[in-house]
């Protein structure tokens, strides 16, 4: 029998991120549906993130898995794109983390305006 920990504040929220990485995808996904190659571009133009696709497709694996997006397939015109679209539980980890940067950039403003 496994002891959860006493202190609330020590458990994992359960629409947690598991890092950065996870974090730029979903934010990339609320913008709109893309596929791999698309977010890749999207990371590598945006915030100079370079990630080989061994990197990730398991970050996407991951983040279905975890139900914070889902796969899906868009008609074209003699074949369908398959794109990853944001669900509900991605849109409130995405939240949860956002507020949590917020709080981490605030914190770090001293660090930014020092000379």
């Amino acid at each position: 029998m496994t002891q959860e920990p006493e202190d609330p504040e020590i458990r994992p929220a359960p629409n947690k991120a598991a890092d950065l990485l996870d974090i730029l995808l979903l934010s990339r996904l609320w913008i709109k549906p893309a596929g791999g190659y698309e977010l890749r571009k999207q990371l590598s133009k945006e915030f100079g993130i370079r990630v080989s696709f061994g990197t990730l497709y398991p970050h996407l694996k991951n983040l279905e898995k975890s139900k914070f997006i889902d796969l899906d397939e868009i008609p074209r015109a003699h074949s369908r794109k398959k794109v990853f679209v944001l669900t509900p539980l991605g849109k409130s980890a995405l939240k949860f983390n956002a507020l949590a940067i917020i709080k981490i950039a605030s914190s770090l403003r001293p660090i930014i305006d020092s000379n």
